[in-house]
């Protein structure tokens, strides 16, 4: 792993600046105690310089933080240098006090996006931020955000409280025209140090993961996993994926390597999250910007040696024995911490969590360990895909699996004390046994046929918690049955075709996934391959129009080169060309798509062309 991260370069790509430590809300999971400002902060001054040494050092993107960073009434200023300078800068903020006037500040100061916290819907976001009222406050700030052109994320803590809401809450913010949406635990540090109850169980993780993933495929807001989530097991690839071109894996904890963090006080620390004075430790405090220049700090031989010089053998406990181990060093160093008191060993480790779950389910619950790495991992790591990358799945068979799969799973590690049962949520219990799909052995007649499309999900393998995966178009949903989930065009998303056919239970809506910006897939034309979006259709004319952009456009694309036809479903007129599509006749250019948008918090977003529609929003009619 040392290796790798050589290979990539130790540079301080992302930054994550504590402006100020004073705050304006009372939350109850607040990691750094925020409330009064710190004894002595940087000043003005100091603060842009050390924004010039970032620059220099090739940061790439600096999100503001705090506290409260609208407390901070020289933030543009701070915010004006670090574009200066080269940097691409976010906020994140609690939105009580960002209204239209700090808006435009912050647009003609070069901020690139703002993100606002989120935890959960009304009654859970204003208890657990002590601000009643907050919920409609920070929903006005998305609005105020937008109107001034800037681009707006949201972050949330999953707790107890909110982990019931998050299909309402991503509905919600995508009304709000958010792009991104960054989910993380809510870790017992700091203030919630001394509110465990809001605290999720580590085998919570077993809803979790899978939900981010259904999460993910709804379409916008897209959906980030923030470092406290996952570790490898079958959802990994799917839920890291992001347009940046990267391994989609996690690959270990950066802070210090390509992330830095910045204490309003000017201290230095590979992760803002990790522990400082506030919690009674200096041990990840590397220096101060006052006391020495940042690029001393950066590149002191010694600095950051928890991670630049890691060694697996320091490990502990479970994190030892995994074949991950050497690339994952324990998942993130924060989590570990707040959780166990060490970073050498990980409690809320997806994988970790279902090998110990499968452990303690043998004989008549029929749950079994199938290793379903990522073929992105095997092929990057070169570890086997059977003995790690643990899934839950139901025995097909009479359980002699159960015996195989128990042998080779690592045992529970003692210290990791079980889920609180009065906790527990009450939904997630694993199906009976007894309510399992007769005749589902491998040889059974009504299986579901082995040469499934390579893009489908086989139903007859369902999660630990007896759900469904939601099934993409053209594959089949249930086991045994040869039915398929309807495209596109069966479902008649467009206004002027017949009755739709029903959407079965557990398909994913064509039309539904085209709204939120991602393209439905193309149907079948005459037994061929189904196409795939953006293939070239010959037009029924053989002579194009002239001045015609190409003679055979991407099916879906208006003509750039025809006035537009409006009516009461078209909207404005022209109406604004999807991703993918020419826009201007004659030209070449296509309108960019949501990888090319970048639809993320962490990075820059380019600008669409105004007579594009943007990728990383649902469209006009849909949205309020």
């Amino acid at each position: 792993m040392r290796e790798y991260i050589e290979k990539l370069g130790q540079r301080p790509r992302i930054c994550v600046w504590e402006l100020t430590l004073a705050c304006n809300a009372s939350c109850l999971h607040c990691g750094s105690h925020a409330g009064r400002p710190r004894d002595r902060e940087l000043d003005t001054d100091d603060a842009l310089r050390v924004a010039r040494d970032l620059g220099a050092l090739g940061c790439e993107h600096a999100t503001l933080s705090g506290g409260e960073p609208l407390l901070r009434r020289d933030w543009p200023a701070i915010c004006e240098a670090l574009a200066r300078a080269g940097v691409t800068v976010g906020m994140i903020s609690n939105g009580l006090a960002f209204d239209a006037a700090e808006a435009r500040r912050g647009a003609e100061a070069g901020l690139a996006h703002v993100a606002f916290s989120v935890d959960g819907l009304e009654a859970s976001h204003d208890r657990m931020r002590g601000r009643p009222g907050g919920f409609s406050r920070v929903s006005a700030a998305f609005e105020a955000a937008t109107s001034a052109g800037l681009p707006t994320c949201a972050v949330t803590h999953v707790n107890r409280w909110d982990i019931g809401e998050l299909d309402e809450m991503h509905h919600h913010l995508a009304g709000l025209g958010v792009r991104s949406w960054k989910l993380q635990l809510c870790n017992p540090a700091g203030e919630a140090a001394g509110h465990r109850e809001v605290i999720l169980q580590p085998r919570d993780l077993l809803r979790l993961v899978p939900h981010i993933v259904r999460l993910r495929r709804r379409g916008l807001p897209f959906v980030e996993t923030s470092d406290s989530i996952g570790y490898f097991g079958p959802y990994e690839e799917e839920m890291r994926r992001t347009w940046r071109k990267e391994l989609p894996f996690w690959t270990g904890c950066y802070a210090g390597c390509r992330a830095i963090g910045i204490e309003s006080g000017g201290n230095i620390k590979g992760c803002l999250a990790l522990p400082s004075e506030r919690h009674g430790t200096n041990e990840f405090v590397e220096g101060n910007v006052l006391a020495a220049g940042l690029a001393d700090i950066w590149f002191h031989p010694a600095a950051f040696a928890y991670n630049r010089l890691f060694e697996p053998r320091r490990l502990t406990g479970f994190c030892r024995t995994c074949q991950y181990a050497a690339i994952c060093r324990a998942g993130c160093h924060w989590t570990a911490i707040a959780h166990g008191g060490t970073m050498y060993e990980n409690r809320y480790c997806y994988y970790r969590v279902a090998s110990e779950e499968a452990a303690a389910h043998p004989g008549p619950r029929r749950w079994v360990v199938r290793g379903l790495a990522p073929a992105a991992i095997v092929a990057v790591l070169g570890v086997t895909a059977c003995d790690h990358g643990l899934h839950l799945v139901g025995v097909r068979d009479g359980g002699s699996e159960i015996a195989e799969s128990g042998d080779t799973a690592p045992d529970a590690v003692p210290d990791v004390a079980p889920p609180d049962a009065e906790a527990e949520t009450p939904d997630i219990a694993p199906p009976d046994a007894e309510a399992e799909t007769p005749d589902a052995s491998p040889d059974a007649e009504a299986e579901t046929p082995d040469a499934l499309p390579p893009h489908c999900p086989d139903p007859c393998i369902i999660d630990l918690y007896g759900v469904p995966l939601p099934y993409p178009p053209g594959c089949p949903y249930e086991c045994g049955n040869p039915a398929l989930c309807p495209t596109a065009e069966e479902a008649c998303c467009g206004c002027d075709y017949g009755e739709p056919v029903p959407i079965p239970p557990g398909c994913i809506d064509p039309c539904v996934a085209g709204e939120y910006g991602m393209p439905p897939p193309v149907p079948d034309a005459g037994g061929g391959d189904t196409g795939a979006p953006g293939d070239a259709a010959t037009p029924p004319s053989d002579a194009a129009p002239e001045g015609r952009t190409d003679a055979a456009l991407p099916l879906g694309c208006p003509d750039p080169c025809e006035p537009g036809m409006c009516n009461d479903y078209d909207g404005p007129c022209p109406p604004p060309f999807p991703p993918g599509c020419p826009y201007i006749c004659g030209s070449p250019e296509v309108c960019p798509t949501i990888e090319e948008v970048c639809c993320e918090c962490d990075y820059g977003l380019p600008r669409v062309p105004p007579e594009c529609e943007d990728p990383c929003r649902p469209p006009w009619w849909w949205r309020k």
